[in-house]
């Protein structure tokens, strides 16, 4: 519960500070629409009944507010329908007393005095022969409150006001002379109406009777204007605010009926000395009534804008974070969140424009602190109707150290020298250019830098090497530091590589003798080591190619592969080294002799196999082959033709039946068959039965 209040206090606290002149204006507006119900309520006969429903649906307001009850608040939100056209119809009278009230001011008082003026003269004609004949009248004059109920006991005339018609009315021989007579402006509404009887104790001596008893009866429950002639007397009386005026003067009628229709919409009851505490009382009751409407208005302004517009929390993630106030000289050593999150409270109409751009978060630095401090994240933004909740992280801890160079000479690291040849070497010591840098950083990182370091490769490098190499910063432990910047980010390093003079690369040729038997060749040589280093002295050197023999290989009578370690033919002086510059005495020499491809044509008879006791019938004898493979193995069947054989099973055909049959050719090893014609009609016959030879 107290956390829904507290949710509803933030909300309103929200509302307000959102609002806008056109809202500050509709709430006005509601407030005195409010109040002028309110004060029709007050005075109006189903005053009690609407103060019920108003104070039972403030109660069914305020529990939908603080509980969640979606069915009470669906019910509540017909209920509040249903008074909005209930309120009308029950105060019907009341709104319509109120709406000829606004023509009661004073641009009307002329059109009310002319009313007066008219309708006097056969008023008064009525109230002189009534008394005269002694016939008594009641006559009801309509003011601010409606009649309807009391007309609606009479019966309906609605005619236009003349002296004539209320003779004829208030003629003892006519049917409706027995009541009262009722008077909206200058028209008879109706005629024999009953009238409330009033419970005053009215004085005896005074002879008064029914008719004035239900004239003053009216008079107390509306504010109508009752004219009483006595058929005893003759006298004229007024009835009027609960008060019976006696004997009046009919020549003052129409001063009367001009006080009557100039009334204000609120009519004043006859003024007397008031206290200090009644005039207290009143203007408490004054003002409770405004703090009833205003607080009636603002629930519905702010309940109608939750229902039309509501408030809703937005959490937009990603929202970019950057820092303000951070001198060039000053640099943040600890890692900073790139976004944070940001939680809002908003209304509907806005939500759907956010984004994390809609957004500018910062954390703002103090230049003064040199240290870790813990600083707040600030959140702003350009769009309305919007107010920040949280910021998520909502604080960050900044370490903040000034920014200092160094100069660092340029160490260059020669990699890979082990896949130098033998025959080759670095000359020089490395250099680099410009041969130092500078390094700029938060102090902490530059303080731990050892060097700065070039790296460069010389794998199999047979001249002089001039590149670009990008320079790294290390620390004391070897490792690459980070958080620095070096300039310029790269040199021009030098590594002199040349020639030894003692030492000389060649390729190995292996040297072979005879020729492969017939029908195959050398298809490979390999040799391992393919180069050796040759060491000695430098004219021995000089005299020698690019590559040394080997012994002779004789491959006369080899087949497949013959592997062999042969010595190379080199001087005695010479020493052979191979890549690890271990000494080498014989090199692996691996020959590969194959035996040579070709084709063979064949014509071959058909063999069939199965279908013993049948007849067979082909639709060729033979089929034409084409044999691939080794020369020796095609020689052999050249020689031998038998070697090669073409079958086709029937046993799998029954009597009567034919199809197409792929020969199976049978073949020796070493070879590959190709059919000229793959497919061969077959055809299977029973013999007819013979009788048995004795």
């Amino acid at each position: 519960m107290i956390d829904v209040l507290d949710q509803l206090i933030a909300i309103a606290r929200f509302r307000l500070g959102i609002v806008t002149t056109l809202d500050l204006l509709d709430l006005l507006l509601v407030t005195v629409v409010t109040y002028g119900l309110l004060s029709l309520i007050r005075r109006s006969q189903a005053a009690a009944l609407l103060r019920g429903v108003l104070a039972l649906m403030l109660v069914l307001i305020t529990i939908t507010l603080l509980l969640p009850l979606p069915t009470l608040d669906w019910l509540m939100t017909g209920l509040v329908m249903a008074l909005l056209i209930t309120v009308p119809i029950t105060l019907q009278p009341e709104l319509r007393r109120w709406l000829e009230g606004l023509g009661r001011s004073r641009l009307f008082l002329r059109r009310q005095r002319e009313l007066a003026s008219h309708i006097a003269p056969p008023l008064r004609k009525v109230i002189r022969q009534c008394s005269d004949q002694g016939m008594g009248a009641l006559i009801v004059l309509e003011g601010q409150d409606a009649l309807d109920e009391v007309i609606e006991t009479g019966v309906r005339v609605d005619a236009r006001l003349s002296a004539e018609l209320l003779n004829t009315i208030f003629f003892d021989k006519t049917p409706l002379h027995d009541g009262a007579v009722v008077l909206r402006k200058d028209r008879v509404v109706a005629a024999s109406c009953v009238l409330p009887l009033t419970q005053q104790t009215l004085p005896s001596y005074r002879r008064l009777g029914t008719r004035h008893r239900a004239g003053v009866g009216l008079s107390e429950v509306c504010d109508a204007l009752v004219i009483i002639v006595s058929e005893e007397t003759g006298h004229l009386s007024l009835a009027q605010d609960g008060r019976l005026q006696s004997r009046q003067d009919v020549e003052q009628l129409q001063q009367l009926l001009a006080s009557f229709f100039s009334a204000t919409i609120k009519r004043e009851k006859p003024r007397v000395e008031r206290s200090l505490g009644a005039v207290m009382i009143g203007l408490g009751r004054s003002l409770l009534y405004v703090g009833s409407a205003l607080f009636l208005a603002a629930l519905m302004w702010a309940t109608t804008l939750e229902r039309t517009n509501p408030t809703a929390e937005l959490t937009l993630s990603d929202v970019p974070l950057r820092v303000d106030g951070l001198p060039s000289e000053m640099e943040i050593l600890s890692a900073l969140p790139e976004t944070v999150s940001v939680t809002v409270r908003t209304t509907d109409d806005s939500a759907d424009t956010l984004n994390a751009d809609s957004f500018r978060a910062a954390v703002d630095i103090d230049p003064s602190q040199m240290q870790l401090s813990r600083l707040p994240v600030s959140v702003t933004t350009g769009v309305e109707d919007i107010e920040v909740l949280a910021v998520s992280p909502s604080e960050i801890d900044i370490d903040v150290v000034p920014v200092v160079t160094r100069t660092f000479s340029v160490d260059v690291h020669v990699t890979e020298q082990d896949t130098l040849s033998d025959a080759y070497e670095l000359t020089t010591v490395p250099e680099a250019t410009p041969g130092e840098v500078v390094v700029r950083g938060p102090h902490p990182f530059v303080d731990a830098i050892g060097m700065v370091q070039a790296e460069i490769s010389v794998a199999n490098a047979t001249q002089t090497i001039q590149r670009t190499a990008t320079l790294i910063a290390l620390d004391v432990d070897g490792a690459e530091a980070a958080g620095v910047t070096i300039e310029p980010s790269q040199v021009q390093v030098t590594v002199s590589v040349e020639r030894r003079e003692d030492v000389h690369e060649a390729a190995v040729n292996v040297i072979t003798t005879g020729t492969p038997p017939d029908g195959y060749w050398l298809s490979a040589i390999q040799v391992e080591p393919a180069t050796v280093t040759l060491v000695g002295e430098p004219d021995v050197l000089a005299a020698l190619t690019g590559y040394v023999d080997t012994l002779p290989v004789d491959v006369g009578a080899a087949y497949g592969t013959l592997e062999i370690g042969i010595p190379l033919d080199v001087p005695n002086d010479v020493q052979v080294l191979d890549a690890s510059g271990s000494s080498v005495q014989q090199v692996q020499v691996s020959l590969q002799v194959a035996a040579l491809q070709g084709d063979l044509a064949l014509t071959l008879p058909i063999e069939i196999q199965g279908g013993e006791g049948m007849t067979v019938t082909l639709s060729s004898d033979t089929v034409d082959v084409l044999i691939s493979g080794d020369l020796p193995a095609l020689w052999d069947i050249e020689a031998d033709a038998s070697l090669v054989r073409a079958t086709i099973d029937v046993a799998a055909l029954a009597a009567g039946e034919s199809a197409d049959v792929t020969p199976v050719i049978v073949l020796p090893h070493g070879v590959e068959a190709q059919l000229v014609h793959s497919a061969i009609a077959v055809t299977v016959d029973v013999p007819a039965d013979t009788d048995d030879v004795p």
